[in-house]
């Protein structure tokens, strides 16, 4: 149950940067990309909220960037956290099916790397 919590604090973290970056980066390809992560960090918060049987929190003010590559940076450094974060979850899952979705996460949060190249 921590590791939800956990991974529920991740997601709400980096949809919250992703909102912000969305609202601030000059470019239209960078509002537009950090759009489409911010609406799938948080579907993955909404996953975990409600297995934790809470709502979801909010999103909370984050700064970003105008700069759409500093923007990708700190996007880059967000989702190695993630995934090591899940990789460690799945490990130490005490069912298989908590393994399951950990394993995944670490699948999409890669996913998100290759979007930033």
């Amino acid at each position: 149950m921590n590791n939800f919590k956990a991974a529920l604090d991740i997601e709400i973290g980096n949809a919250s940067f992703y909102k912000a970056a969305s609202e601030n980066s000059i470019e239209d390809f960078h509002k537009w990309l950090f759009k489409a992560l911010m609406k799938v960090e948080s579907e993955h918060a909404s996953i975990f909220a409600k297995h934790l049987e809470i709502t979801k929190p909010v999103l909370f003010d984050v700064d970003a960037s105008e700069d759409g590559e500093a923007n990708l940076q700190e996007s880059h450094r967000r989702e190695q956290i993630a995934i090591e974060s899940y990789k460690k979850f799945a490990d130490s899952a005490t069912t298989p099916r908590a393994k399951e979705v950990f394993d995944a996460l670490v699948e999409i949060e890669a996913d998100h790397l290759g979007l930033e190249d």
